[in-house]
């Protein structure tokens, strides 16, 4: 599932991205699931999902907010993530658990 492939009505109709915007939390958002997927994070059966939605509706979240870099965005979402209660597993980096470090750029 991809971040623009979430059903209708998910992002307010106020918040409408165009394309250029769709297509950077986009690449964003796979950027930030392949850290997850990558980083050996054991992923219960059915949290998969839960944690895709975390990603991108965070990645909305501050796109609405006017964020538009894709390492800021990739970097928050990870870290909010890590911080979410949905995820008690996944945790900060100063708290220990798993830690989900954004790749680095080159």
């Amino acid at each position: 599932m991809s971040i623009i492939s979430f059903p209708a009505g998910f992002a307010s109709a106020d918040a409408a991205f165009d394309t250029e915007a769709t297509r950077v939390l986009g690449e964003a958002f796979e950027t930030a699931w392949q850290a997850v997927v990558t980083s050996g994070a054991a992923i219960a059966d059915g949290q998969a999902d839960a944690f895709r939605e975390c990603l991108a509706r965070r990645m909305i979240e501050m796109g609405r907010r006017g964020e538009w870099n894709q390492d800021r965005l990739v970097e928050d979402a990870l870290l909010h993530l890590a911080k979410s209660r949905m995820a008690p597993d996944v945790s900060a980096p100063c708290s220990g658990g798993l830690v989900v470090s954004p790749p680095q750029s080159s």
